[in-house]
């Protein structure tokens, strides 16, 4: 009997005794079955040395199988061994799979020409190959029978051109039964171990890798052009020191005052302080004055929320504070906006959005800044991050006392014709508050809020903040990259897999960079890592030559 039985898609041995009782020998784990030797019409017998390869790699058996056996038996016949001369059944097996057969002239190069080419046209691994051998072989016979028998060779011609011709359909059904099973087989191996990424996309660490692939994004994409509408002025060191403020103490009302009016003359059309002028001064005629120059140039001033722990004689509670400017103020500006900023795994990613069940209708700093200039309506979701176009002053930054400084020749008024100009905090040092308001940027370790609230009013009006797509749609993405990466390397070795992983590893780069250049974010790399490593995993397992056969087929 010629081939292999499958059994639970372990390969195993199949003996038939004389009484009818079926032995089945799973390599070496040997036990009787007292049953007739009734097989299933997807079942091939035999043992593995003298399998054909296509059987081993679940191809359609053929008459080819029985042609192969033959060539087994006369190997042994004529040089005393088998061609895998392996007694490991698994070597066995792959080197029948991946390697020639041996020719019989390296044993018995003695013997006739005939005989040793037509052993190599039966030991060929393509059974179309073979099957032609054996008409060539059949001739040989033909002619040496006919030379010392007379003529009765061309009856083994015969029978052999006839079963050659004759097709055997109950095979292709067992090729196609068994081709499907080892296929889906080998999908629910992959299927399971990609699987596993959707909790492990939910982890922290996760995260943190997804994150750091996004900050390499805008470095490998580079510096791009904000929108030439917003101009920041900063209230950096030189500032403190010409203008003689204390880095310990809040600036004089009467400098913002000087302030407006100067950019009320240069024609700036709103100013934007990322300040909170919750209290008065001391000064009250300062104040006054302050409030009223806000009529001169449309002014919005910051607001924060916050949150505070109250005690009760029940216990403690958190109650949600507004921190708004003084009424003084509040009255004359045009609105004010929320000026924190969220904050990712330490990292300012995410824009800013003011969202408060307390205090529904409020709106961020960089929101109100735009309120009035914006086209559309489509407003950033919570996942959105924002579009940073380069490191610290990428946007232009004056310094402050630049712009009211009496002793230096005045400034072009250019400037700041028609921008809104956003006023904040600029230290470059580590001294006081310089520390409250520093923000760490994909670009830059030190980025003060007033440009990170500039650069989300630039995604505003140019409608280029990043976006994310929806949870179920990231798990998706991330789900297709594990199992693409798992495949390549369950399914593929040696330099075909590396070549592959090489090209599947720059194609999911070159999309992923495609996307964010268009203002999307897609997760990949989560999905990529760990589908390599099930793939290694199943490698090292010993899997992947099970797997690879049974795709294969």
């Amino acid at each position: 009997s010629v081939g292999v039985v499958h059994r639970d898609l372990k390969p195993a041995n199949i003996i038939v005794s004389r009484s009818g009782t079926l032995k089945i020998t799973d390599f070496g784990i040997a036990r009787a079955v007292s049953a007739p030797a009734t097989m299933f019409a997807s079942d091939v017998l035999g043992t593995v040395r003298y399998v054909a390869p296509e059987v081993l790699r679940g191809d359609q058996a053929t008459k080819a199988v029985d042609f192969y056996a033959l060539g087994v038996v006369l190997f042994e016949l004529l040089v005393g061994r088998a061609p895998y001369n392996e007694d490991n059944p698994g070597r066995l097996i792959l080197d029948k799979i991946e390697k020639p057969a041996p020719s019989p002239r390296s044993f018995r190069p003695d013997a006739p020409r005939w005989l040793l080419a037509g052993i190599d046209a039966l030991l060929d691994r393509d059974p179309k190959r073979r099957l032609e051998g054996v008409l060539s072989f059949a001739r040989d016979l033909d002619k040496e029978s006919a030379r010392h028998n007379g003529d009765s060779g061309s009856a083994l011609r015969q029978t052999v051109e006839a079963n050659a011709a004759r097709p055997v359909k109950s095979l292709d059904l067992r090729g196609a039964r068994a081709r499907l099973s080892a296929s889906l087989a080998s999908a629910l191996v992959i299927l399971v171990c990609s699987l596993l990424v959707i909790p492990l996309s939910h982890t922290d660490t996760a995260k943190r890798l997804e994150a750091t692939q996004s900050d390499k994004l805008f470095n490998l994409r580079g510096p791009i052009a904000p929108h030439p509408g917003i101009v920041i002025i900063s209230m950096d060191e030189q500032s403190y020191s010409r203008l003689g403020v204390p880095l310990t103490e809040q600036w004089p009302r009467r400098l913002h005052t000087k302030l407006l009016k100067t950019l009320a003359d240069a024609g700036a059309r709103r100013v934007v302080f990322d300040v909170i002028f919750a209290d008065a001064s001391r000064d009250k005629l300062e104040d006054l004055e302050f409030a009223e120059t806000m009529r001169r140039v449309p002014t919005v001033l910051g607001s924060a929320l916050g949150l505070s722990q109250r005690a009760t004689i029940n216990g403690a509670f958190m109650l949600e504070e507004l921190l708004q400017p003084a009424e003084l103020f509040e009255a004359e500006s045009v609105g004010t906006g929320v000026v924190g900023l969220p904050l990712h795994l330490g990292v300012t990613r995410g824009f800013p959005v003011a969202r408060s069940e307390v205090f529904p209708h409020l709106n961020t700093l960089s929101e109100m800044a735009v309120v009035v200039d914006r086209l559309r309506s489509e407003t950033p979701d919570t996942d959105a991050l924002i579009n940073f176009y380069g490191p610290a002053k990428s946007i232009p930054t004056v310094p402050y006392e630049f712009v009211i400084s009496d002793e230096q020749a005045p400034f072009p008024e250019e400037i700041f014709r028609d921008k809104i100009v956003f006023v904040g905090l600029g230290l470059r040092g580590s001294t006081g508050a310089s520390q409250r308001d520093a923000f760490i940027t994909p670009y830059d370790q030190h980025t003060f809020g007033v440009e990170v609230h500039a650069t989300a009013a630039s995604n505003l009006l140019q409608d280029n903040w990043i976006k994310q797509p929806t949870a179920l749609a990231r798990i998706g993405v991330t789900l297709t990259c594990a199992l693409l990466f798992c495949a390549i390397l369950s399914l593929l070795n040696g330099p075909a897999a590396l070549v592959t992983l090489g090209v599947a590893v720059a194609t999911v780069i070159a999309v992923q960079f495609s996307l964010f250049a268009f203002g999307y974010l897609v997760p990949v790399v989560v999905g990529s890592l760990w589908g390599a490593l099930a793939g290694s995993l199943i490698r090292l397992a010993g899997l992947q030559s099970l797997i690879r056969m049974r795709w294969r087929s």
